[in-house]
């Protein structure tokens, strides 16, 4: 232990702690005068003991990590628990202390703040992948009960980073994308500004070395110039904010690296173009003063068209608030002007969760906490709708990276949308039903299509009608992952549902062929023993699988009757039907038929992976179609010329027509054709048409299975100018 000294812990009672402890105390001193630090100190020596043989990377004691993410937190001034729950937060996950221990010694809050940090343990997974996710499943389901604990994690994060080349150059770049996708997003949400700006320009040092150092050397060299500069400019709106009566401080504020890159990467210019590398910051007593300052603003520089930004009266959906413009400054150099009181410049510098959530006296009410949070409760839904790790995440960086648009209701309440958002995410986000019902929408009185991207004060009108159904199209254009979920559940729903009328119908086809209704056998001791004995949950899921051709009706029937002298004795239930099995040329398997004539429903166009179904036409042999293909409904009641087929193991290539809508330009169907060959990728017709600006571009193509198919509208989606890209069902 390091020499120790004398702290005032409790007002006149002073005590030795250890060296090491003093600045993280004398920081919660400075903004929790009248605290005990009895618990923090306490803590720390817990935790060193708990630590005491571990060393990081770096070669220092790991309870210095642990010092560190604690002193991030107080620089944020949270309270005594979070700042104790930061000094133990690794204390489980790396030393084999409980729950339970933690909290007998340091109460129930401490060990819950401290649970939710930490990793899941002993729990197996398949990869690296799937583990992450959970974990960040965990966080975010205890952050929906403390939002303490994901501060507690940014800080954890951030000084990961911070100390991040002590790891090999594989692991740096998958940490630092991580954090840059995940991390910084959460802390621009949660308003810690300080937080995400550290963490993104760490990320570009380790995720873009020579951008970072470039960047660096420039803003290096032109510090003196800009100092300058700024200078300059600040004497100017002292003297003439000063003559108005309007009482403010002025600051210059450099521009962080990520950010600068960023302006880089979007107006495509080379650093030394880039002049506005430093914020000026006019922060004023009230919110009428912010609107007078920018007025003496706009009276010094001409204002840039389309560079005006007020965040006051409509916050971002972290409460950020400032009035942002950009001008023609000194020499005609471009110069960010950001104008906020000083409760608003707090809010943007620690965040509401840190800053406010927890002082003393102060409490939101259930409304103010959903609106602040509502992003979060975004995030719950979302990992609550899919298990599918990548569907997860994706999901999770819509949520936090998108910016937003307001768009109202016709009654005048407000709704945060990503941009790109449309009347379906809007419908969405009234209300499930409202989406799930919608039919068109009226965006400022007049109609518009669904697809249509909404602005910011737009007033958005549904239409809806109670025998509507969401379209499959929806997906290509909708932004929100609550929207994506509620739609892809609602397709999953109905496309089961038809599976198991399907599948239903081809047991009692096989049922009345004994001279035995499917009611008879729709019993706990039937068909639902059968579905268990064969690790189905219950009936209607057995029935899908017939209809996917996994089961064999006539098998299912064979075990429900085994006397039945109709019925073929000691089949195997999962096998295909034991009837004559016929592999066509055209690569499906059909059960019951030799030498069968084969054509593919030009309504549907099956390929590999879409679920399949048979039907004995006259005269032309058998045709396959998607299971649920509206074309030939009409044709189904006679139930005896359904015939069930799957797919073989093939690598046939299968005719698929997609349209693509895009905004014209010239090129356009050259990148299109040329993303198509990369994935080899036949084409054997091709047209284009163009109306009002947009290209309509047809397009028949040789797909091998639906996979491959989805990856390739996935990357066309991608191309400049595309706006969606459908497969064809006509």
């Amino acid at each position: 232990m390091d020499p120790t000294s004398d702290i005032n812990l409790n007002n006149n009672i002073s005590i030795k702690v250890p060296t090491e402890l003093e600045p993280l105390l004398k920081c919660i001193k400075n903004y929790l005068p009248n605290e005990s630090l009895d618990e923090v100190v306490k803590a720390f020596l817990f935790a060193s003991r708990a630590h005491s043989k571990m060393k990081r990377l770096s070669g220092e004691p790991y309870i210095q990590h642990c010092l560190s993410v604690a002193l991030i937190l107080a620089e944020l001034e949270v309270d005594i628990p979070t700042i104790c729950a930061a000094l133990l937060h690794d204390v489980v996950e790396d030393t084999g202390m409980t729950h339970e221990e933690l909290e007998r010694k340091f109460g129930s809050e401490v060990s819950i703040l401290v649970e939710g940090v930490t990793k899941i343990g002993k729990q197996q997974f398949d990869t690296r992948e799937e583990r992450e996710v959970e974990n960040m499943r965990k966080i975010i389901l205890a952050m929906a009960q403390d939002i303490r604990v994901i501060i507690i994690k940014l800080a954890d994060r951030l000084h990961n980073m911070r100390t991040l080349q002590y790891h090999s150059p594989e692991k740096q770049k998958r940490i630092a994308t991580d954090t840059l996708d995940i991390y910084a997003p959460i802390a621009h949400r949660l308003g810690i500004g300080r937080i995400k700006w550290e963490l993104e320009d760490l990320c570009l040092r380790f995720l873009k070395p020579d951008v970072y150092s470039q960047i660096h050397q420039m803003v290096a060299k032109k510090r003196r110039e800009r100092e300058e500069y700024i200078v300059q400019v600040i004497k100017v709106l002292s003297e003439k904010l000063a003559e108005s009566k309007i009482k403010s401080r002025i600051e210059g504020r450099p521009k962080h690296f990520y950010s600068i890159y960023q302006k880089m990467l979007n107006q495509n210019r080379d650093i030394d173009e880039i002049y506005d590398l430093t914020a000026i910051r006019i922060i004023t007593d009230s919110k009428r003063n912010c609107y007078e300052a920018l007025g003496v603003v706009h009276t010094l520089y001409k204002p840039i068209l389309g560079r005006f930004k007020d965040y006051i009266a409509m916050p971002k959906s972290n409460m950020y608030q400032s009035l942002h413009t950009t001008v023609w400054g000194v020499n005609n150099e471009p110069l960010e002007i950001q104008i906020r009181t000083d409760e608003m410049h707090l809010i943007a510098e620690e965040g509401i969760a840190a800053h406010w959530l927890y002082k003393e006296g102060i409490h939101l009410s259930k409304e103010q906490y959903d609106k602040r949070f509502g992003w979060l409760r975004q995030l719950i839904e979302s990992q609550e709708e899919t298990n599918d790790p990548k569907e997860f995440m994706r999901n999770l960086k819509i949520e936090l990276f998108s910016d937003e648009v307001f768009v109202f209701t016709p009654k005048g309440s407000v709704k945060e949308l990503p941009v790109g958002a449309t009347p379906v995410d809007f419908a969405f986000a009234v209300h499930s039903e409202v989406g799930l019902r919608c039919t068109g929408a009226k965006v400022n009185g007049k109609l518009v299509p669904l697809r249509t991207a909404l602005n910011t004060g737009d007033i958005v009108e549904i239409i809806t009608n109670k025998s509507a159904k969401p379209s499959r199209d929806w997906l290509s254009y909708i932004k929100t992952s609550r929207a994506r979920n509620k739609i892809t559940h609602f397709l999953k729903q109905e496309e089961a549902t038809e599976l198991i009328k399907t599948g239903r119908e081809e047991v009692a086809r096989e049922l009345k062929q004994i001279h035995i209704g499917i009611q008879e056998v729709s019993k706990p001791d039937g068909l639902v023993k059968i579905a268990i004995d064969l690790g189905f949950p219950g009936a209607d899921e057995l029935f899908i699988a017939v209809a996917s051709g996994k089961v064999s009706a006539k098998n299912i029937v064979n075990r429900l009757f085994p006397s039945k002298d109709k019925i073929i004795k000691n089949e195997n239930l999962l096998t295909s039907s034991t009837a004559p099995i016929s592999h066509s040329q055209e690569g499906v398997i059909i059960q019951g038929v030799s030498d069968a004539l084969v054509r593919f429903g030009r309504c549907c166009h099956p390929v590999p992976g879409d679920p399949i179904g048979g039907f004995i036409t006259r005269g032309r042999g058998i045709s396959i179609h998607k299971i649920g293909c509206q074309s030939i409904k009409p044709f189904l009641q006679d139930k005896s010329r359904i015939i069930k087929v799957t797919w073989d193991n093939t690598q046939e290539k299968y005719p698929v027509p997609i349209r693509i809508i895009a905004h014209d330009r010239p090129g356009l169907l050259r990148d299109v054709l040329d993303l198509i060959a990369s994935f080899d990728i036949n084409v054997y017709y091709a047209k284009a048409e163009q109306a009002n600006k947009k290209a309509n571009i047809h397009i028949t193509i040789d797909i091998i299975n639906n996979k491959q198919l989805d990856d390739l509208i996935k990357n066309l989606g991608n191309i400049t100018g595309v706006i969606e890209t459908v497969r064809i069902n006509k």
